[in-house]
């Protein structure tokens, strides 16, 4: 018959027992619970903020970078969230357990205390020796990942490219190279975890043994009871698995600092707007009251450490003139137009706009002013509207919007669409031909009712009917300056001043019957274009 303080003494043992793991159950959801919610809040509040910043910085920045290597940083920041979550409840939560649960067991039994703590200095070496190699595969395994994400990018833009030359195979084998060589740098990184936890698993086994061969010792000794050698085992159990999630942290945390480096490389980049002159905002400047309106001196430019693109190039331009800039390709035209929008910097001259220097104009203030058109415009998924007034500071009415799609020849397009205006643009414009897009983006930019407009080749995929509708409405526009940007001289005829380049240099400028009696470069591609 078993003694009735035993049985109370195993009822006690066995209430206590289930009370720790109710407990314990109940921490990890509260654990889990806090993890969910800070990690959507850092989320927000991480990348988020990278987003934001990377659509703020210079343009120099993206014609310097993949896609896929930028998206990739943005996908690191996963990384970070994860680690600064643990830290984070490891610090309030493990911690605590870690000092409670410490405290127990050292006031249980002493000597079995310092043995479960003597494997903490083994912990920390292990720990060190593979800081080093853990920073340079994550580092690795980072950087094939962007590559893999930009080539991955770089072949759904061009799938109609690459199908055009049967080149799927080609794409195929490249990219199947760069996700091996990405694999192999995941496999040493996670071998390299591998061999750590196992490392760290052998140690908490012998630990483990250890403190049970002492335990059972002093119990057959009889200065320790199996009670509480059960109790301090069981005490043991849940201070081991916070004091794990501790030490494991190492791992997230070098993961996460790399990521965090990689970060900074973006986030250190100063953003386009910081720095701007204030004292002189283009919103406090009185328009056109000071001719020329556009003054370019001695410009000169060049693509990084490329040979220059312009060189000491100048003219004038005067209120609401229309001008022609016209040249072989490669010659800088596209160029300049960048350097009026200030998406780039000039290296030597000065770009003033009634006098002003557009480095002392905000940006946001000089791009409200200029209309863009570039010779690839792009539009986002979603409708016609959502487009055509894309970035627009005041609500149009239809009357507006009718008028601009009626100055770029295409209300008629569109009013015969079943959703008219409503109508959906898939993703890249894939259902839009070439020049319904040029059309639309004409549209767009008169919409933003700006004094200067910037046409980069916009009527280049156009029949030549509808290029001279558009182009006859443009040249009406009685107060507005327009650039047009074109290889079809038939544009400069009409204009009041033609600007020929040539080698980024200005090699000629007048009005187009001036440049045709010169018998020089104008009259050379007014011939190969006739004669065509």
């Amino acid at each position: 018959m078993v003694p009735s303080r035993s049985v109370n003494l195993l009822e006690i043992i066995s209430i206590g027992l289930l009370s720790m793991y109710v407990i314990q159950t109940l921490f990890q959801y509260f654990k889990q619970y806090l993890l969910i919610r800070l990690g959507q809040q850092l989320s927000s509040s991480i990348m988020l903020k990278y987003f934001n910043h990377v659509l703020n910085l210079p343009m120099n920045f993206f014609s310097t970078r993949k896609s896929g290597e930028i998206v990739s940083r943005f996908l690191d920041a996963n990384k970070i969230i994860d680690a600064l979550a643990n830290a984070t409840l490891s610090l309030f939560l493990d911690v605590s357990m870690v000092v409670i649960i410490g405290t127990a067991l050292f006031l249980q039994n002493r000597l079995l205390f310092l043995i479960s703590f003597s494997t903490l200095p083994i912990y920390g070496l292990i720990v060190f020796l593979f800081m080093k190699p853990f920073d340079q595969t994550n580092e690795e395994q980072m950087e094939s990942g962007a590559v893999v994400n930009s080539q991955i990018i770089e072949s759904l833009k061009g799938i109609e490219t690459i199908k055009s030359f049967n080149a799927t195979d080609q794409v195929f084998e490249k990219v199947q190279s760069q996700f091996k060589e990405m694999m192999d740098k995941s496999f040493k990184n996670a071998n390299l975890d591998n061999l750590q936890s196992n490392l760290k698993t052998a140690l908490q086994i012998i630990g483990s043994t250890t403190l049970l061969w002492v335990g059972t010792y002093l119990v057959i000794e009889g200065s320790l009871s199996i009670g509480q050698l059960i109790t301090y085992n069981t005490l043991m159990s849940f201070f081991t698995t916070p004091l794990q999630n501790i030490i494991n942290l190492q791992v997230k945390i070098q993961t996460a600092k790399v990521a965090n480096d990689r970060l900074n490389e973006v986030f250190f980049l100063e953003r386009e707007f910081i720095g701007e002159a204030t004292s002189q905002q283009m919103n406090n400047i009185e328009l056109f009251t000071k001719e020329p309106l556009i003054e370019v001196k001695d410009l000169s430019f060049a693509y990084g450490f490329d040979e220059n693109v312009l060189n000491d190039f100048s003219f004038s331009i005067k209120s609401n003139e229309k001008v022609a800039i016209v040249g072989m390709s490669g010659s800088g035209k596209s160029t300049l137009a960048k350097l009026l929008m200030n998406f780039y910097s000039a290296e030597k001259g000065t770009i003033r706009i009634q006098g002003i220097s557009i480095q002392d104009i905000s940006k946001i203030g000089l791009r409200n002013m200029i209309g863009y058109v570039s010779q690839e415009s792009f539009f986002f998924s979603g409708s016609i509207f959502e487009n055509l007034i894309f970035g627009l500071d005041y609500q149009p009415t239809e009357e507006q919007i009718l008028w601009a799609c009626e100055m770029a020849q295409i209300k008629e397009y569109i009013e015969r669409l079943p959703l008219k205006f409503q109508s959906p643009i898939e993703e890249g414009a894939s259902n839009l031909s070439g020049g319904q897009k040029q059309r639309l983006a004409i549209a767009r930019a008169l919409l933003k009712n700006s004094d200067i407009l910037i046409l980069d080749e916009a009527t280049s995929g156009l029949d030549t009917r509808l290029e001279h509708r558009i182009i006859q409405n443009l040249m009406n526009m009685e107060n507005k300056t327009i650039l047009f940007i074109a290889h079809h001289l038939s544009i400069a005829k009409d204009c009041d001043q033609v600007f020929v380049l040539d080698n980024g240099q200005l090699v000629e400028s007048g009005t187009h019957q001036q440049l045709r009696t010169l018998n020089q470069t104008y009259e050379e591609l007014w011939e190969m274009m006739t004669t065509a």
